[in-house]
């Protein structure tokens, strides 16, 4: 609205407004990220992280960190070891039964101090968070894929909490099925150029059975003991792979070979026992890791190749580890 004054001058009086704010909320977001003095630590629990599933899938999303076949490497570094709560991992299958909601952080050491053998590298440590409470407890976790083939995943984890002692125990059951299909050449220049159209079918069909009981003694913030003992029995895993080949030498058809290769891979019960013990002696830190196995395996292969133009052979080899 506009009013218009034909008098000068004109006085203008403007009243306070009081608006009284109920309540205030500031929020921030605490970064993922930082750098230490040997490394990086990354902030999982609270983040989007921690609902990536396990442990194995937080790695995969650490920087600086990548997995190859069934291996992490450190990019300049090579291969890490991996810590999970100051216990060394022997085997890297554990970090699946490790749900990513029990992660507290993860600290990738590039620069690993005089503590770590001069030939380690880097490092990962992989810390959990705390759970509260005493008594007895356990959770269930299911997992389900599908591809081409159905696979699956069993886990009950369990555990009896006291005062500072721990008990804890795991019974995990994992069934995959899967193929791979490729085509490929293969050039070989000596004195006869040889020329080779490759086509290759794999098929895999896998089980594994994991039983886990331990037990953590915390004497206080920063000195724990604990053993772990872990009994794997795995069902014989079968192995099926077609390789078929056309065969050129300079140009002219020379042979064709068709290979059907069979394998079963067996496996014996394998035990293993390990004993930590991490702590501080005064400016001292003690980390100390005995591990024991007992791993008994080995594989039966026979493969038949059949030829258009040589004699047909079969071939047949038996392993032991």
């Amino acid at each position: 609205m506009t009013k218009a004054y034909a008098q000068f001058p004109v006085t203008i009086v403007m009243h306070e407004d009081v608006n009284l704010l109920g309540e205030v909320v500031v929020k921030g977001n605490r970064p993922s990220y930082k750098l230490t003095a040997e490394g990086l630590q990354t902030h999982v629990q609270g983040t989007v992280l921690s609902k990536m599933g396990t442990a194995e899938d937080v790695l995969k999303h650490i920087p600086g960190l990548q997995k190859k076949n069934d291996a992490y490497e450190v990019f300049g570094k090579g291969s890490p070891i991996i810590y999970v709560n100051g216990r060394l991992l022997r085997d890297l299958s554990e970090l699946d039964q490790l749900k990513s909601e029990d992660i507290k952080n993860v600290e990738l050491i590039t620069s690993p101090g005089a503590r770590y053998d001069a030939s380690v590298k880097a490092v990962v440590k992989i810390t959990t968070r705390p759970i509260k409470g005493e008594g007895f407890g356990f959770d269930v976790r299911s997992g389900y894929n599908q591809w081409e083939y159905a696979g699956f995943v069993e886990q009950l984890n369990w555990n009896y909490r006291r005062d500072k002692l721990d008990v804890f125990g795991t019974v995990y059951y994992r069934k995959s099925e899967g193929f791979d299909e490729s085509r490929f050449t293969q050039d070989v220049h000596v004195d006869t150029l040889w020329h080779q159209d490759n086509y290759q079918f794999a098929k895999t069909n896998q089980q594994a059975f994991t039983n886990i009981a331990g037990v953590n003694y915390a004497f206080d913030e920063n000195n724990s003991i604990g053993v772990k003992y872990t009994l794997k029995a795995n069902p014989d895993a079968r192995y099926h792979t077609i390789f078929n080949s056309d065969v050129y030498a300079d140009g002219m058809h020379y042979d064709y070979l068709a290979n059907d290769i069979n394998a079963t891979a067996y496996y014996n019960p394998s035990h293993s026992v390990n004993v930590y013990y991490k702590g501080m002696a005064g400016k001292t830190e003690i980390d100390f890791n005995a591990d024991y196995l007992f791993d008994k395996n080995g594989d039966n292969t026979i493969q038949r190749e059949e030829s258009s133009n040589k004699e047909d052979r079969v071939v047949t080899s038996t392993n032991t580890l």
